[in-house]
């Protein structure tokens, strides 16, 4: 996909992720992690 469509960039020092038609992005601390998915399982 064109560069200029990216709607977030996020970049560790292992890995990036690039985000595409994005509805909705929610970025939480990683302590609040299991609130937001822990249903979600494994």
């Amino acid at each position: 996909k064109p560069a200029f469509t990216a709607r977030c960039v996020l970049r560790t020092a292992v890995a990036d992720a690039v985000g595409f038609s994005l509805g909705t992005l929610e970025v939480v601390r990683t302590a609040d992690e299991d609130k937001i998915v822990g249903h979600l399982g494994p």
